[in-house]
């Protein structure tokens, strides 16, 4: 999903009560030319909702007067 702004949402496919299920997330960060990605695995279960985020990116200053995006 290219999404610029917080927070972003994915609604998933209709799932299995029960199954235990796992999304591998990317996120990359441009800044100055230079890509910055950070990845996790999400584990859930149909009904659930799961939040995360991308500690290590947030961590990554814009430069002054930039907003902060990622793609």
């Amino acid at each position: 999903m290219r999404a610029a702004g917080s927070p972003r949402t994915f609604a998933t496919p209709k799932l299995e009560v029960g199954q235990t299920y796992y999304y591998e997330l990317r996120a990359e960060l441009v800044r100055d030319g230079k890509t910055f990605t950070e990845k996790k695995s999400i584990k859930f279960q149909a009904g659930q909702t799961t939040r995360t985020t991308f500690d290590e990116l947030a961590k990554i200053e814009a430069p002054a007067g930039r907003p902060v995006a990622a793609r």
